[in-house]
This record gives structure tokens, C-alpha cells and sequence, in this order.
């Protein structure tokens, strides 16, 4: 698996519901991660996130929902390090999956 370099992302909010849905980190159209269809970053050195990008997200900000937000330990308007992942899908392969299904309630 081949890294690039490592960025400084200011955290904000998902832009649209649909996309916290989709667990996707949002950065904005034209972002050096996004590009290239399909791609992956890695998220403070350890959480592995599929990217969407959305015109309303600001250069230099990733969008995370609030369940990536706790799940990454990121907080709104701090700054976490994000780096390109490379799959190579002919000699990379899930070896162990464990699945943690939870309910979450927004806080009123």
C-alpha cells in the first residue's frame, strides 16, 4: 500500500445528511485526495475512510460526520492529518473483519 505525503485538514461538519449516510469523508471538488474516481485516506494515522467531495466544502476542510467524528476522536474546527491511500488490489486482502453494530441518537 503506497502513502503519500501527510496534509493538515480543518474538521467540519458533513455538508448533506446524504452523505453522512453513505460514510464518506467529504473534501472539496478538485482536492489533491479526491482525485482519481474512487479513493481512500487515512485519517489521523489509523481510520480508513472511502472520500465524496461536495462544491460547499472549503479548501483545506473534511467533512465528517458526527459518528466519524467520534469514531476518528476529531473535533469541529481542529485540525487532523490526513494522507492518500493506494489500494493494490492484486496482492492486498481483508484478512480479519469484526462488525460492531450500535444505535446512535443525535444529542437535543
Amino acid at each position: 500500500m503506497a502513502e503519500s505525503r501527510a496534509e493538515w485538514y480543518t474538521v467540519d461538519k458533513s455538508p448533506s445528511d446524504e452523505l453522512s449516510l453513505r460514510n464518506c469523508a467529504v473534501l472539496r471538488d478538485g482536492d489533491r485526495f479526491a482525485r482519481g474516481g474512487h479513493s481512500y485516506i487515512k485519517v489521523q494515522g489509523a481510520y480508513y475512510l472511502t472520500v465524496a467531495t461536495h462544491p460547499k466544502v472549503r479548501p483545506n476542510y473534511i467533512g465528517l460526520s458526527g459518528v466519524q467524528r467520534e469514531w476518528c476522536n476529531a473535533r469541529l474546527d481542529k485540525q487532523v492529518q490526513v494522507e492518500r491511500l493506494e489500494i493494490d488490489r492484486r496482492s492486498m486482502l481483508i484478512q480479519e473483519l469484526i462488525l460492531e453494530v450500535d444505535f446512535y441518537n443525535k444529542p437535543k
